[in-house]
């Protein structure tokens, strides 16, 4: 006993240090240990979401969403080319206009800075403008699409000519409006009709 007892105290230094570093290295691997359990669950959840290759797949799927916006970028080129529709995206609570695309925009001889909140408004004239607006506050305020026909004066060209607005509610999944998407072409008509 008086040896065992010797040989510690002898080797005191040694003999902390070597425990230290073992009870840390136990530590340590049981912490990778873990991880690596984390990892391996995370891996199986990736697996049942996506199947055995799961990094193909979802390389796949961000191809399709890729595509998918292409697609509906060239369609609305096309719509705005060839059928010459204008289109603005209006906020749902204070009908601020936060989108107008180039037709739109050419429509009402403004910039799409210029279009933006109710920047629209300064093309059609004065005579028209509170009433054309009032009509349309009013459609946001009770929550309801709002069609409208009304004269403009483009600002670049000075060019005078009626257009028809016809605005659509887009709700979410919850059912809570996300926001109004207006249409504007020229009209064939002469006269400022408002709903």
């Amino acid at each position: 006993m008086k040896e065992t007892l010797d040989f510690l105290l002898d080797n005191y230094g040694i003999i902390t240090a070597a425990t230290t570093a073992f009870v840390s290295t136990a530590v340590f691997i049981r912490k990778k240990f873990n991880n690596v359990k984390k990892f391996l669950g995370i891996l199986d959840n990736f697996m049942g979401l996506f199947g055995e290759n799961a990094p193909t797949e979802i390389k796949n799927r961000i191809d399709e969403i890729e595509n998918a916006i292409e697609v509906m970028s060239i369609r609305q080129e096309i719509h705005e080319t060839y059928i010459q529709t204008g289109i603005c995206i209006f906020q749902p609570i204070d009908g601020k206009l936060r989108f107008s695309n180039d037709y739109a925009n050419d429509l009402f001889g403004l910039d799409s800075k210029q279009m933006i909140d109710y920047g629209w408004t300064k093309g059609i004239p004065n005579q028209d403008r509170s009433e054309v607006f009032s009509s349309f506050k009013n459609a946001i305020e009770n929550t309801m699409p709002w069609k409208c026909s009304f004269l403009v004066e483009n600002e670049n060209t000075n060019e005078s000519y009626k257009v028809d607005t016809e605005t659509y509610i887009v709700y979410n999944s919850e059912e809570e409006i996300t926001c109004y998407v207006g249409l504007v072409v020229k009209s064939n008509e002469k006269e400022l009709q408002t709903d």
